[in-house]
């Protein structure tokens, strides 16, 4: 875990919200539509807890796809 987040939170008041997108966390046999509908769910919790949220391994989706990382790849393309 980032260790900026809960010093963010403790900071602002508020409660860490974490989720995790990597497969064995929360979504992990989930096909695209019903992860997009999992993260927009939790980030309307986040809102009405008024917390910080926090995505755990979310550089996994963010980082450019390449051909030496297969595992990413289908992790990304929700092939896991």
């Amino acid at each position: 875990m980032n260790t900026n987040s809960p010093i963010v939170a403790e900071r602002m008041r508020a409660p860490l919200y974490k989720i995790e997108l990597h497969t064995g966390g929360i979504f992990p046999s989930y096909n695209t539509d019903e992860l997009e509908a999992e993260i927009e769910e939790s980030f309307g919790r986040a809102m009405k807890w008024d917390a910080v949220l926090l995505i755990d391994e979310c550089d996994t989706y963010l980082q450019k796809r390449t051909d030496s990382d297969s595992t990413r790849n289908r992790i990304v393309a929700g092939k896991c």
